[in-house]
């Protein structure tokens, strides 16, 4: 457990320190615990680690609220023991427990605030003596489809402008992407001489159609979630359901092409060289579209193993389920993915080039994924 962001009153516990207990329970034992209900697809246990992290990216942290229904305490004090960066030495402190408003103020700070319409990626240009130029498209979100704003238009006009340019090398930051709509289609889109196939998999439901009483409390971006149609299929029992278990609906994907989802060519297309840059995170849209590029050799994928898992990711629709009274938000993935081919690795996708982050690149804020990508860009 390594601080990134260090909100303690104790100036002595700072960026890079590792926490070895909090309230004299050993961090190791901590994580233990909470991986048993933190959410992952299969035995990617990688992106539940992730999913532990507090970033402040969520309105509510995970570890904020397993921690203490885990190890509850009637103290509203935390003794934390913890070595600073470059020292073996522990130091224990005592810290007053955050109030939840606090934690938002906290939250807020290290979160960049925009209008609705304001665009969520950013483009810069990377120059230097030491290598060429390359076009970074940081992209710490692919959830889209509540926004105003015109991704579409923006991505292509960025892309047109990279080519334009005769920009060499093209990086794209996906770290802490869980994912959203598919916007990497469009990036293959420019990419590809020919069109590309985006292979089905086999694909289960549990449900042809949601019953009425339930519609008012599911929120969704999607209304033919609500009602598969011809889309689910009833089947026999596939053998890897247990006997005596509902039944599943074979899903046929959102088009008709029997083979699979078809990305054509679009528009002008960037030749230079593409390194897309990928954490435990990327678990959606980003994990297929980092599986699609790395199947395809489009790209160089660089940073540490991915969330999601080759085996098949619970993704693709899902129901945000309001409880009316609690008003408590439960997400519920609609679709199950399975492989055919039963060996396929239960895990997510190891990158081209590993590159882990250690505590002393936190501690002195080095981006080595991207610093070891710069080391690549030669003129």
């Amino acid at each position: 457990m390594i601080v990134t962001h260090p909100f303690t009153t104790d100036t002595r516990l700072i960026r890079g320190s590792e926490i070895l207990s909090i309230k004299n329970i050993p961090t190791a034992d901590i994580l233990t615990k909470l991986l048993t209900i933190a959410r992952a697809d299969g035995s990617n246990d990688a992106k539940r680690i992730r999913y532990l992290d507090t970033t402040a990216g969520s309105r509510y942290e995970a570890f904020d609220i397993y921690f203490p229904l885990f190890f509850p305490s009637s103290s509203a004090n935390f003794q934390i023991t913890f070595t600073p960066p470059n020292s073996t030495a522990s130091i224990t402190i005592t810290e007053k427990a955050h109030t939840y408003a606090q934690r938002q103020l906290q939250g807020a700070s290290l979160r960049p605030t925009a209008p609705k319409d304001a665009p969520l990626w950013q483009f810069t240009t990377l120059t230097s003596d030491t290598h060429a130029p390359a076009a970074l498209l940081t992209m710490p979100t692919w959830a889209v489809y509540n926004t105003k704003w015109d991704w579409e238009s923006w991505l292509d006009d960025t892309l047109d402008s990279i080519v334009k340019a005769k920009t060499p090398h093209l990086i794209i930051d996906l770290r802490g992407n869980e994912g959203g709509n598919e916007c990497g289609n469009l990036i293959i889109s420019r990419l590809i001489t020919k069109d590309l196939t985006i292979p089905n998999t086999q694909r289960f439901v549990r449900y042809q159609k949601t019953p009425e009483d339930l519609n008012p409390y599911l929120n969704t971006w999607d209304e033919s979630f609500r009602n598969w149609g011809r889309k689910a299929k009833s089947i026999p029992t596939p053998s890897f359901v247990a006997s005596g278990s509902q039944p599943f609906f074979e899903l046929s994907r959102f088009g008709d092409n029997p083979n699979g989802t078809e990305v054509s060519p679009s528009r002008k297309r960037y030749t230079g060289k593409v390194f897309v840059l990928v954490d435990a995170t990327c678990s959606s849209a980003t994990f297929n579209f980092a599986s699609l590029i790395q199947r395809n050799k489009l790209a160089t994928i660089v940073g540490e193993p991915t969330g999601g898992n080759q085996r098949g990711i619970n993704g693709g629709a899902f129901f945000f389920l309001r409880l009316p009274h609690s008003k408590i938000e439960v997400d519920l993935p609609l679709i199950a993915a399975f492989p055919e081919d039963p060996n396929t690795p239960d895990a997510g996708l190891t990158p081209d080039l590993l590159i882990p982050t250690t505590a002393a690149d936190i501690a002195s804020g080095n981006d080595s994924v991207l610093q070891a990508v710069k080391r690549l860009l030669t003129k």
